[in-house]
């Protein structure tokens, strides 16, 4: 399968926009953004930093434990939507934590979110490409969208926190999920077979 037969699909055009806000609110944001948040609000930034981190892979993992198979018995759309919107709310709110337990829970709470998304795009992708042909390309252009998220977020967002704080740069995370949300439930078909 070539690129320019996915793109004739209104889903893989969603999926493409899943993937790049995966990267740039799981990925760029939170390994670029919430150690510097975390360095100038919290009095141990370094160590809450890392706990933040490790609580939000706790709740990805976790999560990742039985969402494929909810992927597989629902469908891939209402759980790519379900991760949208939680990856969407609790990584804006995250940005107003002021002490160490919601920063904490809000970081497990959005990985939790990321853990509901992750195996439906993945099988979404797989379904679009189908096993009777290979789709190298597909694939490859859908990672290299998930990667120009995680590059752009740190850019863009260190911008934001410079000018309107940490509280504005997770908010266009929140705003960036709300988008692609929107744009995954109008055009995002479900695959499943």
């Amino acid at each position: 399968m070539r690129v320019r037969q996915a793109w004739q699909t209104s889903t893989y055009k969603a999926l493409l926009a899943a993937g790049f806000t995966n990267g740039f609110v799981n990925m760029g944001s939170r390994v670029a953004i919430l150690p510097l948040f975390a360095a100038a609000v919290f009095e141990r930034g370094g160590a809450a930093a890392g706990l933040a981190l490790t609580a939000f892979a706790f709740g990805m993992a976790v999560t990742l434990q039985f969402s494929g198979r909810l992927a597989d018995s629902l469908g891939r759309r209402p759980m790519v939507a379900a991760g949208l919107a939680t990856s969407g709310v609790f990584t804006a709110l995250l940005g107003g934590a002021t002490s160490f337990w919601p920063l904490v829970l809000l970081s497990a709470a959005a990985g939790i979110g990321a853990g509901l998304m992750s195996p439906a795009t993945q099988a979404t992708l797989a379904d679009i490409i189908g096993n009777e042909r290979s789709g190298g390309t597909v694939l490859s252009t859908y990672q290299m969208t998930q990667d120009a998220g995680t590059i752009l977020a740190p850019v863009l967002l260190g911008a934001v926190a410079e000018a309107a704080g940490f509280q504005a740069a997770f908010g266009v995370c929140g705003a960036v999920c709300a988008t692609t949300l929107v744009i995954w439930l109008v055009a995002g078909k479900e695959t499943k077979p």
